[in-house]
């Protein structure tokens, strides 16, 4: 795969760092599901080690899995409370 460029690394690392803030999932829960190690992400959110596109892909698609059921979750919860 091909490295990031330093400008769209630091756009993907502010991004992921702007969603872990939210807490809806952890490092680890993002991790299993991108297939990558917990130390990649890590790596990847102090800066440490620039990603290829390829992983970058793979995490933000992980992050959207996640956000997905995270919202129809939230719309379940709505819904049961709306019926009381």
């Amino acid at each position: 795969g091909r490295a990031m460029r330093p400008t769209d690394f630091e756009q993907f690392q502010t991004t992921v760092n702007l969603w872990f803030g939210l807490r809806i999932a952890t490092v680890d829960d993002v991790a299993k599901r991108a297939g990558c190690v917990v130390a990649t992400l890590n790596n990847i959110r102090t800066g440490r080690v620039c990603t290829t596109y390829k992983t970058a892909g793979e995490i933000m698609q992980a992050i959207g899995q996640i956000e997905r059921a995270y919202v129809k979750q939230w719309r379940d919860r709505r819904v049961q409370n709306e019926s009381h």
